[in-house]
């Protein structure tokens, strides 16, 4: 009987655990995103809209050039239980009169950290390339996101 009275303790608490960290994740994270490399200092603007449905989440990726063009993407991915997101580039969003293009696609590796100061989302992205090898060809960066307070894009 104690065991079981445990074993439900332990359910409830990682349940409401996940359920604290989709509300969390819900709504805009503002950011940078290097370009040229994990050592690269050169960073464009970024935001990111996120839903979580359980441990799916599905979302919208603004990486906003220095030319002033912005290059949206629809993103989907997983939570994980230990609060790591990966997202993955499903489908690239072309605005009127802007040769947009992403230059190729994208995927994800994000940590979730909340703490009495900020709320964060950093990780990495990397190039999704059909040969599955990592060469020195593939474009790889770090992401460093907020959550930011608006409740729409500024794209």
């Amino acid at each position: 009987m104690q065991l079981h009275l445990y074993l439900s303790a332990f359910i409830l608490a990682s349940s409401f655990t996940l359920l604290t960290a989709q509300h969390r994740l819900d709504g805009i994270w503002e950011g940078k995103i290097t370009v040229g490399g994990l050592a690269s200092t050169e960073t464009w603007p970024l935001e990111i809209f996120l839903k979580v449905e359980g441990e799916k989440i599905k979302g919208r990726v603004y990486v906003h050039k220095p030319s002033g063009e912005v290059i949206e993407t629809d993103v989907s991915g997983w939570l994980y239980g230990d609060w790591s997101v990966y997202l993955k580039d499903v489908e690239f969003i072309p605005r009127p009169q802007e040769q947009n293009a992403p230059q190729y696609i994208r995927k994800y590796q994000l940590k979730y950290e909340r703490s009495i100061w900020e709320t964060t989302l950093d990780g990495y992205w990397q190039e999704i390339t059909e040969d599955k090898t990592l060469s020195e060809k593939r474009e790889l960066g770090r992401i460093q996101l907020q959550k930011s307070k608006r409740t729409s894009p500024k794209a």
